[in-house]
């Protein structure tokens, strides 16, 4: 299932756009209308829904500007997708500030939300692609299967490997580079022993990552602390 918003402060743009969607989707994806740009915040932000994958946004939210909205959800769930809904180009270069995913023009066509849709859905199935591990057992190996979207972090602890996911650890033999040469984006190597995901990333103090709900605090190598810092400040943390 793929978890979409979408907020305007015009019913008619949001039935509009809804309606286009499921005919393009049909039952797997999931939309939650926001008419209220406030709402939206609360709801991915002080109740931490982190299901939305993508929002859909006008940016002409009253007396809040959608791009600051956006922004400001970036700098919390660096891997939201942002689609901006306009009905002008008058402000592109501001919405490709915050590494817009796309941005659709009102009236909507349909070949466009196609267009978006289709890689929305491709840049989605990318994030949430699984991870398959090795781990031994008592009487035989088996095969376990991660989303990647669900591992905090990786720590490698002379030959064993300490996967922390929201569900649980998972322990196993394998190298930390083999690891990393396939899990895909949204991790950062800041240490020999350590791969993190960026988007459970709190904050950067120059010599460590503090991630989000737990505050356990991954050391950065100091030769690793150029890159970490500029793919840090690429996310606005």
């Amino acid at each position: 299932m793929v978890y979409v918003a979408i907020c305007d402060l015009n019913p008619m743009n949001m039935d509009t756009l809804e309606a286009i969607i499921f005919r393009l989707c049909g039952t797997g994806i999931s939309i939650t209308k926001y008419s209220n740009p406030y709402s939206l915040m609360f709801n991915l932000l002080d109740k931490k829904d982190s299901q939305t994958d993508a929002v859909f946004m006008n940016t002409r939210l009253g007396e809040l500007d959608g791009i600051d909205v956006a922004r400001e959800l970036k700098c919390e769930i660096p891997l939201i997708d942002i689609i901006f809904m306009a009905e002008g180009y008058n402000v592109v270069d501001e919405m490709f500030s915050i590494n817009t995913f796309y941005c659709l023009t009102i009236p909507f066509q349909r070949k466009y939300v196609k267009d978006a849709v289709e890689k929305l859905l491709l840049d989605i199935q990318n994030k949430r692609r699984s991870v398959a591990f090795v781990t031994p057992g008592k009487y035989r190996t088996k095969m376990i299967s991660i989303e990647s979207s669900q591992i905090v972090y990786i720590e490698s602890e002379k030959r064993k490997i300490h996967v922390h996911a929201e569900n649980g650890t998972y322990t196993f033999y394998e190298k930390l580079n083999n690891i990393q040469n396939r899990i895909g984006d949204g991790f950062v190597r800041c240490h020999q022993s350590y791969l993190v995901r960026l988007s459970k990333v709190k904050a950067y103090n120059g010599n460590a990552l503090i991630l989000k709900n737990c505050d356990k605090i991954i050391p950065v190598s100091r030769s690793r602390q150029q890159e970490v810092r500029d793919i840090i400040r690429d996310m606005h943390l």
